[in-house]
């Protein structure tokens, strides 16, 4: 996967306070914590916006990656003086494989796969 640090992930939007302190943040160990400085959507020129302090440039924000390809963000209003909170990737709603669909996937584990972006994931045990 390539990306340049003044870009968006896939799936970028802004979640409220209370939806992030319910988030994976609290729950899982990211598998990279990067910081990006992005420009928002449609900036032509992002030099003529550095003239520009009735908004933002740029997101200074901290992101952190989870193993599911999903993900949050912090990220500084440095002219409002406020955090702001994201996410990123797909909201996730995984389906069991049928045993066809795991074989032809060359798969020897039972598994789940996200019906809409169709990332694979080993299925839990819960029995013990």
């Amino acid at each position: 996967m390539t990306h340049d640090y003044n870009t968006f992930p896939p799936g970028w939007r802004e979640i409220t306070e209370k939806q992030f302190a319910r988030s994976s943040y609290f729950q899982e160990v990211p598998a990279l914590r990067e910081t990006r400085q992005m420009f928002e959507e449609g900036t032509k020129d992002p030099a003529k916006l550095m003239l520009d302090r009735d908004r933002p440039v740029y997101f200074g924000s901290v992101l952190y990656h989870y193993h599911d390809q999903t993900g949050v963000a912090l990220a500084s209003d440095y002219w409002e003086g406020k955090v702001r909170y994201f996410k990123f990737g797909c909201d996730h709603a995984y389906r069991p494989l049928s045993s066809d669909e795991e074989h032809a996937r060359g798969l020897r584990f039972e598994a789940l796969i996200c019906t809409k972006c169709e990332l694979v994931v080993g299925r839990r045990d819960s029995s013990g």
